[in-house]
């Protein structure tokens, strides 16, 4: 019931029993113990709220671009880029995020994505892409703007509620008229 039949969920419900020592086969309705953590509203929160607040932001804007997380973007996304690398350790030591082939990890199942992404708040929702894509367009040059057009324009538009004057809304409009 807890767990709703996710595979995910389930396997941290037996987690939770094997370590308060009963194991799953032990439990009954009698003896289950209690946790807040057998659902990603719950779980997802507090796992992320055990990362250093940088990493918890870092995860924030990772979740407006996808649930697949570049390294080499991520990098681009927080003030330390040296700090990636131990942000992202301390995200797949709590069961966030997995990966690490070729710098690309993905958050470790769709619920947690979907719940990190939720912690940003409807009245932060527009500022935040809007910061996200602004710091991703001004950190590439022109050549690697090609590459991450879409993604920049994408941010751009759902941050379009939070633009400061027609100056950057034109700027927002051109930049999609050459993203296609």
């Amino acid at each position: 019931e807890a767990t709703a039949g996710n595979l995910f969920f389930t396997d941290r419900l037996c987690r939770v029993w094997s370590e308060s020592g009963l194991g799953c086969a032990a439990v009954s309705e009698e003896n289950k113990p209690e946790s807040t953590l057998l659902n990603h509203a719950d779980y997802t929160p507090f796992k992320l709220g055990l990362l250093p607040l940088e990493a918890q932001e870092m995860l924030r804007s990772a979740s407006c671009i996808g649930s697949r997380l570049d390294r080499e973007i991520l990098g681009r996304l927080v003030l330390d880029g040296s700090q990636v690398e131990e942000y992202l350790a301390a995200a797949v030591e709590n069961g966030l995020v997995k990966g690490g082939l070729n710098d690309i990890y993905y958050f470790s199942h769709t619920c947690i994505y979907k719940a990190i992404y939720e912690t940003i708040g409807d009245d932060r929702f527009a500022s935040y892409h809007r910061r996200i894509g602004r710091q991703l367009w001004r950190s590439f040059d022109m050549i690697e703007l090609e590459e991450f057009v879409f993604l920049v324009a994408e941010l751009l538009v759902k941050g379009r509620d939070a633009a400061e004057g027609q100056k950057e809304k034109y700027a927002i409009a051109k930049l999609c008229m050459h993203a296609g």
